[in-house]
């Protein structure tokens, strides 16, 4: 687990990624805080978590994680966790943007 935290962490592509997506979100932020637009707020919340996707997409997962009682993977479960998150965000960011005008 710790060799694929740091195979993350020292790609600098993955470097260059975060840095991309948390400045657009900070930008998003700023002008969600000028304009008020909730299709603002949910793109902010997608960029924000966009790195943990590309983190949970570099993680891979050995059985021999677990010996004993557990039968999971632990680190399965948290990378299909964390790919649900930005599904989450764009169904908020559709529902937030089409339907809650017409409520």
């Amino acid at each position: 687990m710790i060799d694929e935290v740091l195979k993350f962490l020292l790609d600098p592509w993955m470097w260059a990624l975060t840095i991309i997506s948390w400045s657009l979100a900070i930008t998003l932020f700023v002008l969600w805080r000028e304009r008020r637009n909730s299709y603002l707020v949910y793109s902010h919340l997608f960029f924000l978590f966009v790195p943990l996707f590309f983190f949970a997409r570099a993680l891979e997962c050995g059985m021999n994680v677990l010996d004993g009682l557990l039968a999971w993977c632990t680190i399965m479960i948290s990378e299909v966790l964390v790919k649900i998150i930005p599904f989450a965000i764009m169904l908020a960011f559709v529902f937030g943007y089409f339907i809650m005008p017409l409520v």
